[in-house]
């Protein structure tokens, strides 16, 4: 995969979509090794309910870039 993967950008990892959350370097208490990124798989649609009521708890998957595909720009709606 390209290297101008940036933080944001929407990626398909075997069939899913995900989002960026960081690239190589230090993420909190972990280090995300060279060509690997961070990426959060979703979830909490925003049309159920509130993270209090789900017990929310965002899950970070780092994978090497190799395994991602680019997607389309995605829809925007307000």
């Amino acid at each position: 995969m390209e290297s101008n993967i940036q933080v944001g950008d929407f990626l398909e990892f075997d069939g899913l979509l995900c989002i960026v959350v960081a690239l190589a370097g230090p993420y909190g208490d972990e280090d995300i090794p060279e060509e690997h990124i961070a990426v959060w798989f979703g979830g909490n649609d925003p049309a159920g309910k509130p993270v209090e009521e789900e017990r929310f708890k965002p899950a970070i998957w780092i994978i090497p870039q190799e395994y991602f595909k680019k997607t389309p720009r995605p829809e925007v709606l307000h």
